[in-house]
């Protein structure tokens, strides 16, 4: 490996992860990782992507050899200031292109199942349509456009379902389990369906396949679905039930064949499996 990985926004909690992840596995020593951070952090390169010109002359200066880029404005960012998403995706270009010049082999979008929308009550493949529903999910799937548009097949993007697990404080998973925080309102329906998938079997995931020749779109999650009532019943949880209106449905779960060929997971942990272990909370 001629230049180390380079994990952009490294410092957030599925960055940490995977960060941990590459060190652990995939890295000879622990400076062929190296993270960036938004703020200035004690030996922490600072990388901010709506500063598109001072990003590309940060990528520039370390030459990867495979650039995983984790970083993204959220959700409500996006909604309070659509101007963002323009900066962003410049922000994205620009990297992609400096990563390339400098003989990357690969860069490595962390995307999102936004980009598939809500309305589908079938498992959602990586050759679905998509049909993103808010700004979060267009803002992903124009970053998915703009890094595959530069890097061609040298770009994966990674479509993540519900990621829960340590650090994760604003999954629903989370905060239905924390008993310091305000109780969240938890619709009383068994149509609001998602993919829950544990941090750790993300990170490992993203480590193995950005260190390999893999290339397009992947889902990562379990394709396991899991409705509200599911939810109610897991212990330890807290809410306070939200009547819908009937004829509600809202469904997201992964259809994960191909992610299970590449990486070889079979049998990803269970939400259930998961908080039934202190461990891993």
């Amino acid at each position: 490996m001629s230049g180390p990985i380079l994990l952009i926004g490294g410092t957030s909690p599925i960055g940490r992860a995977v960060a941990s992840e590459l060190r652990g596995a995939h890295a000879t020593t622990p400076a062929d990782v190296v993270v960036t951070t938004r703020t200035p952090t004690g030996g922490v390169p600072t990388l901010e992507l709506t500063s598109p010109d001072s990003a590309a002359g940060v990528v520039t200066d370390l030459r990867p050899s495979i650039m995983i880029v984790a970083a993204s404005p959220n959700a409500s960012q996006l909604d309070a200031d659509p101007e963002l998403a323009l900066a962003a995706l410049e922000g994205y270009r620009r990297i992609t292109e400096a990563a390339l010049s400098g003989g990357a082999r690969s860069v490595v979008l962390i995307s999102s199942a936004a980009v598939y929308g809500t309305q589908s009550n079938r498992p959602r493949t990586e050759d679905d349509v998509p049909h993103p529903e808010g700004a979060y999910g267009r803002f992903k799937l124009a970053a998915e456009a703009i890094v595959a548009a530069a890097a061609g097949d040298r770009s994966l993007s990674l479509r993540l379902f519900n990621v829960y697990g340590p650090g994760m404080r604003t999954s629903l998973v989370n905060r239905l389990l924390d008993d310091r925080g305000p109780v969240p309102e938890l619709f009383d329906t068994r149509a609001f369906v998602r993919d829950y998938v544990h941090v750790a079997d993300v990170a490992s995931g993203i480590a193995m396949v950005a260190t390999s020749a893999v290339s397009g779109i992947l889902n990562v999650g379990t394709g396991h679905p899991v409705n509200n009532h599911d939810l109610m019943e897991l212990p330890g949880t807290r809410f306070v039930a939200r009547p819908v209106e009937p004829g509600f449905s809202s469904h997201c779960v992964a259809e994960t064949t191909r992610w299970h060929s590449v990486t070889g997971a079979t049998a990803p942990r269970t939400v259930s499996e998961a908080i039934s272990d202190s461990t891993e909370w």
